[in-house]
C-alpha cells in the first residue's frame, strides 16, 4: 500500500494550517500596531489637552491674582491719598505761623509753640468722606473678585472631576487592553518557553555527548603525551649513551693520535739527529778527503821527482775515483731534501761504498791509490 498521497495531503493540510496561522498572526500584529498607534496618538492628545488646560487654569488664576493685587494697590493708594490730604491740611494750618527770611525761599521758619503742636498731634484724626467713598468702592470690587474666584474655583473643580472621571475610564480601558495583551504575551511566552526548554534539553544532550567525546579525546591526548614523554626520555637516554660512547671513542682516538704524534715526533727527532750525525760524518769525511788530497799533492810532487808515471792507467783510476767522489758529493748534497728513511738508506749506501773504496784502496798498491786520489782532487779543483 502506498502512502504517498496520504503524506502529500497531510503536508498540504499542515501547510494550509501554517499559512492560516501565519495570516492570523500577521492580522493580529497589524491590529496591534494600529491599536498601539491609536493609543499613542490618544496619549499625545490627552497630554496636550492637559497641558492646555493647565496653561488655561494658570492663566485664570494669574488673572484673578492680578485683580486681587490691583484691589490691594487701590486700597494702599487710597490710604496714601488720605495721608497726603492730611499733610496738606496741616501745611495750610501752619502757614500763618511761618515766615521767610529776606529773600524768597522754600525754607519756612516756624514760630509757634512746639508743645501745642505735639498735643494736637496726639489727638486721633478721623477719616474724611473721600476715604470712606474709596473704601466703599474697593470693598465692592473685593466682593466682586471673591465671587469671581469662587465661580472659577468651582468650575476648575468640576473640570478636574470630569477629567478624573474621563481618565478613570481611559485607564480602565487601558488596563483591560493591557491585561489582554499580557495574556496573549503569556501564551506566546509559554509556547516560546516550551520550545526553549525542548531546545535546551536537546542542547544539553548534545553537550553531554560532546563532553564525553571531548573527555575521550583528552584521555587519548593524555596517554599520547605520556607515551611521547617516555619516548623523549628514552631518546634522551640513548642520546646521552651515544654521546658518552662517542666521547670515549673520541678520547681514545685522541689519545692514540697524540701517542702517534709523539712517536712520530720522537722518530722525526731521532731521524733528524741521525741525519745531523751522518751529515757531520760526511763533512768530517769531506775534510778528511781534502786533507788526503793535500797530502796526495805533496806526494805527487815527491813521486814526480822520483819516477815517471803511467798516465793512461792514472787516467782510468782518476775517472773511477772521480765518479765515486761525485756520488759521495751528490749524496751529501741531497741529504737536507730527503726524509729520515731515505737519509738513512742513502747514508748507509754511501758508507758502504766508501768502505768498499777504502778496502780496495788498501788492497791496491800505495802508488795507485795516491795517483787516483791525486787525479780526483785535480779534477775537483778544475771544476771549482
Amino acid at each position: 500500500m502506498s502512502f504517498d498521497k496520504y503524506f502529500a495531503a497531510t503536508e498540504c493540510a499542515f501547510a494550509d494550517e501554517h499559512d492560516e496561522f501565519s495570516k492570523r498572526v500577521r492580522n493580529i500584529g497589524m491590529k496591534w500596531d494600529e491599536l498601539s498607534s491609536t493609543d499613542e496618538e490618544t496619549c499625545n492628545l490627552v497630554k496636550e489637552l492637559s497641558q492646555l488646560k493647565l496653561l488655561l487654569r494658570r492663566g485664570h488664576l494669574q488673572i484673578l491674582r492680578t485683580k486681587e493685587e490691583c484691589i490691594h494697590m487701590k486700597l494702599r493708594n487710597a490710604q496714601l491719598a488720605f495721608h497726603v490730604r492730611q499733610l496738606q491740611a496741616e501745611i495750610r494750618r501752619f502757614l500763618p505761623y511761618t515766615s521767610v527770611k529776606n529773600e524768597p525761599s522754600t525754607e519756612y521758619v516756624l514760630s509757634i509753640d512746639k508743645t501745642e503742636i505735639i498735643e494736637k498731634a496726639k489727638k486721633q484724626v478721623a477719616a474724611d468722606d473721600k476715604l470712606n467713598q474709596d473704601i466703599s468702592d474697593i470693598l465692592k470690587q473685593w466682593h466682586e473678585i471673591t465671587d469671581l474666584q469662587t465661580k472659577v474655583f468651582n468650575e476648575e473643580r468640576q473640570i478636574q472631576q470630569a477629567d478624573s472621571q474621563q481618565f478613570k475610564v481611559f485607564s480602565n480601558d487601558y488596563y483591560k487592553q493591557n491585561e489582554m495583551t499580557h495574556k496573549l504575551l503569556d501564551k506566546v511566552h509559554s509556547e516560546l518557553l516550551h520550545n526553549y526548554l525542548m531546545a535546551e534539553r536537546a542542547s544539553k544532550s548534545l553537550l553531554a555527548n560532546r563532553q564525553s567525546t571531548q573527555k575521550g579525546i583528552d584521555t587519548r591526548i593524555t596517554s599520547l603525551s605520556h607515551e611521547l614523554e617516555g619516548l623523549g626520555d628514552k631518546l634522551e637516554r640513548k642520546l646521552a649513551e651515544s654521546k658518552v660512547k662517542m666521547d670515549k671513542k673520541l678520547e681514545i682516538n685522541t689519545k692514540l693520535m697524540k701517542e702517534g704524534i709523539k712517536r712520530q715526533e720522537a722518530y722525526n727527532a731521532s731521524a733528524a739527529i741521525d741525519a745531523a750525525k751522518m751529515q757531520k760524518q760526511l763533512s768530517d769525511d769531506l775534510f778528511y778527503f781534502q786533507d788526503k788530497v793535500e797530502e796526495l799533492k805533496r806526494k805527487e810532487k815527491k813521486i814526480n821527482n822520483q819516477k815517471e808515471f803511467n798516465f793512461a792507467e792514472a787516467e782510468q783510476l782518476i775517472s773511477k775515483l772521480e765518479s765515486e767522489y761525485n756520488a759521495i758529493i751528490s749524496a751529501a748534497a741531497a741529504v737536507p731534501s730527503l726524509d729520515a728513511e731515505h737519509h738513512i738508506n742513502l747514508i748507509n749506501s754511501v758508507a758502504h761504498a766508501v768502505s768498499e773504496h777504502v778496502d780496495k784502496s788498501k788492497s791496491s798498491s800505495m802508488l795507485d791509490s795516491q795517483a787516483k786520489q791525486l787525479g780526483s782532487a785535480i779534477k775537483k779543483s778544475h771544476k771549482k
